[in-house]
């Protein structure tokens, strides 16, 4: 697991200090629902007539609504490229240039009313 993520879980795991917003929007990034990622990103891909396969050292970070997710690859270092899988979109793919790091500062503004970049 990539350093920056065991130390974001140890700070924010819970949520940033009240209701986070990830949840009420219908996505889960927090404890204990994040425990759960990994197979519902699973039941996600063998739901689509695709030949996708999630790798088999992916971390995923989120799931949004039961139709995307978001994950990055354990063994690609200490930042690794973020990926989003999209129902029905085929391949998983990076967005841009974030990084795991980015995204989890990114995801901490949006919950403080900051905005995300």
């Amino acid at each position: 697991m990539p350093h920056v993520y065991e130390e974001w879980l140890r700070q924010y795991g819970r949520g940033p200090g009240r209701d986070p917003i990830f949840h009420r929007q219908g996505g889960t990034a927090y404890m204990p629902g994040v425990l759960e990622n990994s197979a519902e990103a699973r039941a996600i891909v063998a739901g689509m007539p695709t030949s996708y396969e999630l790798p088999p050292n992916a971390l995923v970070v989120s799931t949004w609504q039961g139709y995307m997710f978001e994950f990055v690859v354990i063994d690609e270092g200490d930042a690794p490229p973020l990926l989003v899988y999209i129902e029905g979109e085929g391949d998983a793919q990076q967005q841009g240039s974030r990084t795991l790091s980015n995204w989890l500062a990114g995801l901490l503004r949006t919950e403080n009313g900051q905005g995300c970049s």
